[in-house]
């Protein structure tokens, strides 16, 4: 499995409860992809977010926020560092 991070920009910004709720139909069509939500980031003024998914590939998140017709911005596969 991958590690993949989504980048969202958010105008209007959204707040922690919107962005944790986030969509029932994007959920289910992460669930058909295989792809395990791990924790997401807000910045403090709710206009930017990262998530982080565990997924086959970059392309199977990719195609479950198109489904589900949420808004994706950049989407990509990335190797964890840790000190």
């Amino acid at each position: 499995m991958a590690l993949v991070l989504v980048e969202n920009s958010w105008d209007p910004p959204i707040d922690r409860e919107t962005l944790l709720r986030g969509d029932e139909g994007l959920h289910a069509c992460l669930q058909e992809r295989d792809v395990r939500w791990i924790r997401s980031y807000l910045s403090a003024d709710g206009r930017q977010s990262l998530c982080h998914f565990e997924a086959p590939d970059a392309e199977s998140v990719r195609e479950a926020y198109r489904r589900s017709d949420m808004p994706v911005g950049k989407v990509w596969s990335a190797d964890l560092i840790e000190p």
